[in-house]
């Protein structure tokens, strides 16, 4: 999923319900994320200005952030 929507962005070519799509399932299965498919996700979004509170939402909760964060602190 996160090549997918990576290449969509690289491409600069917009499909909202693709990135739709690919956001409700990436929710669903955000957990089994490598930290470097979860930076490529986010990365494709924000470049595509395409919007979608919960996968973000679900990004900021994943497990990686919390291992990232106490690390940091």
């Amino acid at each position: 999923l996160a090549n997918v929507v990576n290449g969509f962005a690289k491409l600069n070519h917009r499909h909202d319900e693709l990135f739709e799509e690919i956001a409700k399932t990436a929710i669903s299965i955000m957990d089994e994320f490598k930290p470097q498919e979860l930076a490529n996700t986010a990365n494709a979004y924000a470049r595509m200005s395409h919007s979608h509170p919960m996968l973000f939402e679900a990004m900021a909760e994943s497990e990686f952030l919390e291992i990232a964060w106490q690390r940091v602190a």
